[in-house]
């Protein structure tokens, strides 16, 4: 495993100490923004990865049923963090031989960058979030990424609108339940309504 290789020479007591405080941030509402160190980021990764990617393969294994037809070959995965979405996502579709990773903290891209080098096709690793341009792919991920923002900045969320989806595309988001994330959730679908886009809230798992 990719991440079992970046953990060797790692303090085990520091890893545990170092997600500890991370989950006590979370929390009391604090973001990925807080990650600031290689170790934080590895911490992150230990204590969070699993999930979100058991939470993104469960929804992809879904698509892949209700679509049996629908085959990306390109992926954009918006506020990738250490990018646990877009390894469940080639893993569903093992044709998408293009992964684009969009995410605002450095400590993150600069980890999600040594995991894809180990086996994701194609990969590239962008600084930037959901209000920046984004370009264009087949399938658009955003997992769990609505709880980065504050509830004054829900209008930058519209920005999904500057997504140029593929042909026969789809855009899809992973989020916590959260009634905030739930109206989070509505106001995209609304925004884009007749886009293309397809809205899943709220995921039970956090």
């Amino acid at each position: 495993m990719a991440l079992d290789a970046l953990l060797e020479g790692v303090s085990r007591k520091d890893l545990a100490a170092a997600a500890e405080k991370m989950s006590a941030g979370y929390r009391q509402g604090a973001t990925s923004q807080a990650i600031a160190t290689p170790l934080q980021a590895k911490a992150y990764a230990v204590s969070r990865m699993p999930a979100t990617y058991a939470a993104c393969a469960a929804v992809f294994a879904r698509l892949s049923e209700v679509m049996p037809g629908f085959a990306p070959a390109s992926l954009l995965d918006v506020g990738a963090g250490t990018g646990a979405a877009s390894w469940a996502a080639v893993t569903a579709w093992p044709g998408i031989s293009s992964v684009t990773m969009l995410d605002r903290n450095p400590a993150l891209r600069d980890l999600a960058r040594k995991l894809a080098d180990a086996g994701l096709p194609g990969n590239e690793i962008l600084s930037g979030d959901v209000t920046v341009e984004k370009p264009k792919a087949d399938l658009v991920v955003a997992s769990y990424v609505l709880a980065e923002f504050p509830e004054d900045e829900c209008a930058a969320i519209a920005a999904f609108r500057g997504t140029k989806i593929g042909d026969s595309g789809l855009q899809w988001y992973i989020a916590t339940a959260t009634s905030y994330n739930q109206q989070l959730a509505e106001q995209i679908a609304i925004a884009n309504n007749g886009g293309g886009m397809v809205v899943v809230s709220a995921c039970p798992t956090y």
